[in-house]
């Protein structure tokens, strides 16, 4: 709390904090009420002392209200981190947001460890062609001039960090040395072509170690003038049994065989290769390539699964794919200044040439970026990263246009300290170690191959720049210049991290805020008031006149000691826990003196005071608590608190009230706390869409929260209790929700209450079977106030309840419902709310029947059209609109499916829908409408929903049978084979095909 060194001259901030405007109205105030009896309002009038105190004390008030927020909250009795950041989230948390742009996901991607960089692009194909016949109003196969573009699908192509192990991870080339001895002795350096790890042979990753390699192919030069490359064909043996056949070897060596007559030089290399490729120990180039390919399968398994847990509603990847790499070659020669480093100005030369063709991410500090005048809502938009924070702009320019400029390597290398001059400077590029920019090096401009394809990256080990200083070569220690090329490289690396961003709420100082200090003590001793009580010696008339006086101030101390504990109790009245069960919070005022000759619940206990203080429900806080605030008020308090707490992050709560209670009630209540105690993730997840996990066996599909953000906003907004992805299509099982007890040999069931107070009581029943039935009738009937009978009073263990009894349609009664007699209320009112309040309750058993699914249709794409598996379509007509055919019915639609509440028999084409026992609310047309408006308005704006509602079937279903039974099997079949690694091609085709059977008998009936 902040401490001023003077005094103000200025008027206080709040009108609470300033004596004389309240002393001021205050007397204007009497002057209006009692001008005419009441003329004298000088200071030294009883009354006139009486208002200066109290206007004392409302500043006092009015400086707590004043205090800064922080202190206010940390002084909250009992207050910890957690329930503070319950009411006031933390801004690291409730300001991101999931993927959601294009440069989400890559940000999000790029923040996986090894991963230097990622391009995203649209898939402009999806696994299969197929198209849209308009004669047949149909997505065929057969070639049409309606091609279906799918939208929503990604590539990515995934560009790797070095690895402390095996180097630059995107380069296919591997690079080694040899010696021979022919004459004299030669020394090549070797640079081995091998496949980029997306077109591995997939046995490649199979565990083991490599066992045995032959070539099947010797080796043999190309006849190039000079011989630069050697190709043959190798079987590579993995563990014993694994058989990499027809892998081709291809190997170019530098320097070049310049006498190409020399077949004793050339058969000596092509037997050193020969040895090369055919080591197996574990420091050999194919054992280390092997390792390569795991370390980099580790990382892309965390690319797909990062996607996937990130991934929004709509959209699926079609593939990942490696950055291939055309190696940038530097020929040059560089006049040094005399006081240039050699080896750190090459190192910094390579450095900067390398950050020019490949730049590396800039990561961004919190503070930094506040520099830069970023706010904090700027800076934590879009997801939050553990590396740091990425600038957008950043990812545009990291994109490398398709021409190098000789001037701009030129700028680059001048731009050096301790460099004079640069000359001859060329450049070419190689793919697969192949020169592909001509048979010279280009002098102005080198265009590159395919950008989007070929990353450009600068190759140190087939450039060649030489230092001259006055015209003589000047060496380098190739092991200083890595050594300091690696310092640079790790220092342009370094990775913040956000672990600590400093931003949670501010810690104030605690303070004493609902202690309260009487109004009574400031008064002169004459008034016998507070401390100075007047002697027991003095008349009966003083006494009394005494005691007036104090129980006129009481009055006026007890609502200013109930401001201070509502400023106290701050954090807890904005709380969303339930357990709050007040919005007025009050304190008895046991520490004034003589104010147990005033408590009349005390002078009537025949206790002790200090036994009557320690009884928390004596009289005295009963009457406290329930006359400033009953159940109807905190009900209704309560819930415009929470629509208030909603509203200051821009939410509106839905107001089902109508369809679902009777009233404003605690399950109302609960609705809205669940949504806010789970707002940070149904707010930044509510475009994200459910997670593929793809596992062996499949993955988290069933019997799982592992939903669409979407489904999880829209449930808690319907007030759907369990938003598991589960069974709807089962009976309740009443051992759930009723306590069943025996009595003799009969048995007989309760149901109780918010509170465990017994709500409604069943007739005895002569075995446990039927009563388990009879709740049952309770949950399907009790819903409907026309089965309740008329009401009685019954005297039940000392207390006079109200009964009312709930009839079967035979009019037998199943249970009587029961509420404590209020004479206060008419019978007629008290039997209405009693009947409300079991509907209430029970239509919470009914919410436990009630869900729904959502479907992607890109998931449901035709994926496979062979010989052996065809992928079936989902239909061009959607609802038997012919009119309005549909050519795509897949890119950024989505179908939700509900249990509609009823059942039929699908078989008996006599049969009708009957009301289930449960889903009462789904029956409901007003409700639909309620579900079907709000799902449009939640729904992201690109995507079309479709709405169904499914009946459960009581026959048998066939496999077509557009029941809620059916649906439910063949949709958790077909989840669980999407996510199952080892599910068959034909296990895929066939769950896919009855789903979209089930389909599309439900999207046409």
């Amino acid at each position: 709390m902040a401490i001023s060194s003077n005094i103000s001259k200025k008027p206080p901030v709040l009108k609470s904090m300033d004596y004389f405007l309240l002393r001021e109205k205050g007397i204007t105030g009497l002057q209006d009420l009692a001008g005419d009896t009441w003329t004298d309002h000088n200071i030294h009038d009883p009354g006139i002392t009486i208002l200066e105190v109290l206007c004392y004390a409302l500043t006092e008030l009015g400086n707590r209200i004043n205090l800064p927020i922080e202190d206010i909250l940390s002084s909250q009795p009992g207050i910890t981190d957690e329930k503070l950041e319950s009411v006031f989230p933390n801004a690291q948390k409730i300001l991101p947001n999931c993927a959601w742009t294009e440069k989400d996901l890559r940000k999000i991607l790029i923040d996986i460890v090894g991963v230097r960089n990622i391009y995203l692009q649209k898939a402009l194909q999806a696994e299969q062609e197929f198209f849209y016949s308009e004669s047949l109003k149909l997505i065929i196969y057969d070639p049409t001039p309606i091609s279906v573009d799918l939208n929503g699908l990604y590539q990515i192509k995934v560009e790797l960090e070095n690895s402390q192990n095996f180097g630059d991870l995107n380069s296919n080339i591997i690079i080694t040395d040899i010696e021979v001895n022919v004459v004299e002795p030669r020394s090549f350096e070797v640079s081995i072509a091998v496949p980029y790890w997306d077109e591995a042979d997939p046995q490649w990753l199979e565990p083991g170690a490599i066992t045995d390699i032959v070539f099947t192919a010797p080796v043999s030069a190309v006849t190039d003038d000079p011989i630069t490359t050697f190709f043959g064909e190798l079987a590579i043996e993995i563990d014993n049994s694994i058989l990499i056949e027809d892998f081709s070897f291809s190997a170019r060596i530098e320097p070049p065989i310049q006498d190409i007559s020399n077949v004793a030089l050339i058969n000596a290399v092509i037997t050193e290769l020969e040895t090369l490729a055919q080591d197996i120990t574990v420091d050999s180039i194919f054992s280390s390539y092997k390792r390569k390919l795991e370390e980099i399968n580790t990382i892309i398994q965390e690319v797909q699964q990062v996607f996937y847990a990130n991934r929004n509603l709509c959209e699926d990847l079609l593939q990942i794919e490696a950055v291939r790499i055309q190696e940038i070659a530097i020929n040059t020669t560089i006049e040094l200044r005399p006081d240039a480093d050699p080896n750190k100005l090459l190192a910094r030369i390579y450095f900067v040439i390398d950050q020019f063709l490949c730049p590396t991410f800039l990561w961004y500090t919190l503070d930094r970026l506040k520099e830069l005048g970023l706010r904090i809502d700027e800076i934590l938009e879009g997801p939050f990263l553990s590396s740091g924070f990425i600038r957008n702009e950043d990812l545009d320019a990291i994109i490398r246009e398709g021409i190098v400029y000789t001037s701009d390597l030129i700028r680059l290398i001048m731009n050096q300290e301790g460099v004079f001059s640069v000359s001859g400077l060329t450049i070419s590029n190689f793919i697969d170690n192949i020169l592909v920019s001509g048979a010279t090096p280009e002098t102005n401009c080198l265009r590159l191959i395919d950008t989007d394809r070929f990353k450009p990256k600068f190759s140190i080990s087939k450039s060649e720049i030489i230092f001259e200083r006055n015209g003589i070569v000047v060496p380098v220690e190739q092991t200083l210049v890595d050594a300091e090329l690696t310092s640079l490289e790790n220092a342009a690396a370094s990775i913040p991290g956000t672990s600590d961003l400093g931003l949670e709420i501010p810690t104030g100082e605690k303070l004493l805020l609902d202690q309260y200090h009487s109004i009574q003590n400031e008064f002169p001793a004459t008034y016998g008031v507070g401390k100075n009580n007047i002697s027991n010696s003095a008349s009966d008339l003083r006494i009394s006149q005494s005691l007036q006086l104090k129980a006129y101030l009481t009055f006026f101390d007890q609502i200013l000691a109930n401001y201070s504990s509502q400023i106290a109790n701050l954090c807890q009245f904005y709380s969303p826990d339930e357990a709050i069960d007040r919005t007025y919070y009050n304190q008895p005022l046991y520490t004034i003196s003589g104010i147990d000759s005033l408590l009349v619940s005390f002078l009537q206990s025949g206790v002790s005071f200090e036994n009557f203080i320690a009884d928390p429900e004596n009289g005295y806080r009963i009457g406290l608590d329930t006359y400033f605030e009953n159940n109807t008020v905190f009900l209704d308090r309560r819930s415009r608190l929470l629509d208030h707490l909603l509203a200051r992050f821009g939410e509106n709560f839905p107001d089902p009230a109508s369809l679902l209670y009777s009233d404003v009630n605690i399950y109302l209540i609960r609705d809205k706390i669940r949504f806010f105690q789970n707002y940070i993730e149904i707010s930044s997840n509510r475009g994200k869409a459910f997670e593929i996990n793809p596992q062996p066996g499949g993955g988290d599909v069933w019997d799982t929260d592992n939903i669409s953000g979407l489904q999880k906003r829209l449930g808690y907004l319907f007030g759907i209790p369990d938003l598991q992805r589960r069974n709807y299509s089962g009976d309740p099982n009443p051992n759930d929700y009723f306590d069943f007890f025996s009595s003799g040999p009969n048995f007989g069931f309760r149901l109780l209450d918010h509170n465990s107070d017994i709500l409604l009581e069943s007739e005895l029943f002569p075995n446990i079977n039927s009563a388990e039935n009879a709740a049952i009738e309770v949950i399907s009937l009790g819903v409907f106030s026309g089965n309740y009978g008329s009401s009685s009073i019954q005297n039940i263990d000392g207390e006079d309840y109200m009964i009312t009894p709930l009839q079967d349609n035979t009019l037998s009664v199943i249970a009587n419902l029961r509420i404590l007699l209020d004479t206060s209320i008419p019978e007629d009112l008290l039997r209405n709310k009693a009947i409300n309040i079991a509907k209430n309750n029970l239509l919470q058993i009914h919410r436990g029947g009630e869900g729904f699914y959502l479907i992607e249709h890109v998931l449901l794409r035709p994926i496979r059209n062979n010989i052996s598996n065809v992928d079936a379509f989902l239909p061009a007509i959607f609802n038997s609109e012919e009119n309005f055919p549909v050519t795509d019915p897949y890119s950024f639609r989505i179908s939700f499916f509900f249990p509609s509440g009823f059942e039929r028999d699908f078989g008996a084409t006599e049969s009708g829908p009957q009301p289930r026992i449960w889903s009462f609310r789904m029956r409901s047309r007003a409700f639909r409408e309620f579900m079907e408006r709000t799902i449009r308005e939640e729904t992201p704006a690109h995507i079309l929903p479709e709405i169904y509602f499914l009946d459960t079937n009581t026959g048998i279903d066939t496999s077509t049978t557009p029941s809620l039974n059916n649906f439910e099997n063949v949709y958790r079949n077909w989840l669980i084979n999407k996510t199952d690694t080892t599910a068959t091609e034909t296990d895929l085709t066939n769950s896919h095909n009855e789903l979209v059977a089930v389909l599309n008998e439900i999207i046409n009936p």
